[in-house]
């Protein structure tokens, strides 16, 4: 365990001292929504978030969860609330009494760091978003990270969650190394 550790910590000091850039992906495929979305460190405030999805029908909403999308839990359950967990918001946006008219695409960090929607704007219909995040408050890496978490759309004005999918790290994607380890119902990173 501590060598696994180890190496992770060696290669995220590599990585970041050789400049290669942070990157997480959430999968998505169910219900005749195909796609991904993917989320790109471009410096310590910035990331790129970049929607390619396919079979959406019209405008929809888009937050990241606390939780990641349990893979044993029935589809038509994975993506509610009470498995995805709330609403990633880790400075605790929400409890400004005025949120409903501060959170918006033009006052982005008013918004929690999982309000998709709020920051950069509905899910357009054609499932195709490349937009910028510039308050530096969607983290790929350390305690606020999105990675082990989920993406979750659903139809605007419904609130009905409809698809979701767990944020993974590129590196764990191409099997460089795990990024998190699963002790009892909860996901904890490694603490390295």
């Amino acid at each position: 365990m501590k060598i696994l550790c180890l190496f992770a910590c060696l290669f995220a000091l590599c990585y970041q001292t050789y400049g290669l850039k942070k990157q997480a992906v959430a999968r998505i495929n169910a219900r005749g929504i195909t796609g991904t979305i993917t989320f790109t460190e471009v410096d310590e405030n910035t990331t790129r978030i970049v929607a390619n999805l396919q079979g959406l029908s019209g405008n929809h909403g888009w937050h990241i969860h606390e939780l990641p999308i349990d893979q044993t839990v029935s589809p038509d359950l994975q993506c509610l609330s009470s498995w995805a967990g709330p609403h990633y918001d880790p400075l605790n946006a929400r409890a400004n009494l005025n949120y409903a008219t501060d959170c918006s695409t033009s006052n982005p960090s008013s918004c929690e760091a999982g309000d998709l929607a709020g920051r950069l704007g509905p899910l357009p219909a054609n499932g195709q978003l490349d937009a910028m995040d510039t308050t530096g408050n969607i983290d790929l890496d350390g305690f606020y990270s999105i990675v082990g978490r989920s993406v979750v759309i659903h139809q605007v004005g419904t609130n009905v969650n409809f698809e979701c999918g767990s944020i993974i790290s590129q590196q764990e994607l191409d099997g460089q190394f795990q990024s998190f380890e699963k002790f009892s119902d909860f996901t904890y990173r490694l603490p390295c």
